[in-house]
């Protein structure tokens, strides 16, 4: 699974304290979006239709040294399970993207705001016909802190 970061995740991952930090995840089709390191969440056009079953899921998040896809690289995973209805849904996803609130300066917020921090691109791509739920365990979603 390729991670990356974006410009304003970078911000966040150095200002923001992130152990016990809530969260927000969504899927979308970055195949079509293509998100670079410069975009942040209103560049996400192919996220589901929360008209639908769909809805961003949330979790905390703790720092730690991951084991799984991290390798031993620092970074934070979820605490709690990350549930996706999409019973209803029948888009086409690829990724995840991770959003925190918080006031960026890189955003020239004035007030906290939500703004996407990382995208991580799935295995392979999900038609959300084939599925009811889409379940990641705590601890299944993280994004590293890597210095390639």
């Amino acid at each position: 699974m390729t991670q990356l970061t974006t410009d304003i995740g970078e911000e966040y991952l150095i200002d923001e304290e992130q152990d016990g930090d809530t969260v927000t995840f969504l899927l979308f089709d970055n195949d079509t979006d293509s998100i670079g390191e410069e975009d942040d969440l209103a560049d996400i056009t192919t996220e589901p239709d929360d008209a639908e079953d769909y809805d961003r899921q949330s979790s905390s998040v703790s720092t730690a040294q991951l084991a799984g896809s991290g390798g031993g690289d620092y970074g934070y995973q979820t605490d709690a399970d990350v549930v996706f209805s999409v019973s209803d849904n029948t888009e086409t996803v690829d990724a995840i993207g991770f959003v925190a609130t918080f006031e960026s300066s890189v955003a020239g917020d004035s007030s906290p705001e939500d703004h996407l921090i990382g995208v991580d691109e799935l295995a392979s791509s999900l038609d959300l016909t084939d599925f009811d739920e889409i379940e990641y365990e705590a601890g299944d979603l993280e994004h590293v802190v890597s210095g390639s």
